[in-house]
């Protein structure tokens, strides 16, 4: 989710509006990717550089708080099947 803080600050939102319109893109991407049959695709939402940054708690929230809603966006109502791997840091 690189490049939220820098969205926010252009479009005087607070970090946490940035990062949910980060959320929002990945699934315009998904569904982009569906429209266009593209079998595979790979995102990295939260690199280990990223854990360094003091916005973290900020998309661990996020996640934690839009990840199930998410999954069942993508994988019930577009049939698609999610592979989630890497750290899980806790969560």
């Amino acid at each position: 989710m690189d490049g939220n803080v820098r969205w926010s600050k252009k479009n005087k939102v607070d970090k946490k509006e940035g990062y949910k319109k980060g959320l929002d893109k990945i699934k315009e991407i998904i569904e982009l990717c569906i429209e266009n049959k593209v079998k595979f695709l790979t995102l990295f939402a939260l690199s280990s550089e990223n854990i360094q940054r003091p916005s973290v708690n900020i998309i661990f929230d996020i996640i934690v708080n839009n990840f199930e809603s998410f999954l069942e966006y993508v994988s019930i109502k577009n049939d698609v099947k999610v592979k989630v791997f890497g750290n899980n840091y806790g969560l």
